[in-house]
């Protein structure tokens, strides 16, 4: 792997910490609070190793289509999932909502199951297949860039550290983006 790749590869998720933690601000404060939002931040960085980890995997799996990807994965991942709600059930984490609220609660979860995951992750695999798998785990850590412009957008003030983070992560996704295209003019 060149050097110039692995650079990339190394700024974009320093980017992402670096604007997610505020700079490492999150550590440096004791509170409750401040320690709540790194476990969350914490969840986030390994709900992003997964998916690398996931699209690292598929692409192994060229001789399937999108779709027969996203349908092996979402069979496979649930009894897991069942296991994991019936244990947070169990320890009283997860609450089963009353018979009154399963009409509203029940378009929601389908919205969420059919668009949410199963629509997202047809898409997603579609995308790695047309980008590549490079592009598309340096997209990942698009997606918090993404989360900060709608924030801005609602009127929120973003902090110094968030821009600077954030400007990381498209620096690297542009500068790999150049990189693969000037590696594409000397093979063709």
């Amino acid at each position: 792997m060149p050097i110039a790749l692995l650079a990339w590869w190394i700024l974009a998720p320093g980017g992402l910490a670096w604007a997610v933690t505020r700079g490492g601000d999150l550590f440096t404060h004791g509170s409750n609070e401040a320690a709540q939002e790194l476990l969350g931040c914490t969840l986030v960085v390994f709900g992003a190793a997964a998916w690398v980890f996931y699209t690292l995997g598929s692409a192994k799996l060229k001789a399937w289509s999108p779709l027969e990807i996203t349908a092996m994965t979402c069979l496979t991942a649930m009894p897991l999932l069942i296991a994991v709600w019936l244990l947070s059930l169990s320890l009283g984490w997860a609450l089963i909502p009353s018979p009154a609220a399963w009409p509203e609660v029940s378009w929601r979860l389908a919205f969420l199951s059919l668009v949410g995951v199963l629509a997202a992750m047809w898409c997603w695999n579609l995308g790695t297949v047309r980008l590549g798998t490079l592009n598309a785990i340096l997209m990942l850590h698009f997606m918090p860039v993404i989360t900060f412009v709608v924030r801005a957008a609602e009127g929120a003030a973003l902090r110094r550290t968030e821009i600077v983070g954030a400007s990381l992560v498209i620096a690297a996704l542009v500068a790999n983006n150049l990189w693969l295209r000037y590696q594409n003019q000397f093979r063709a």
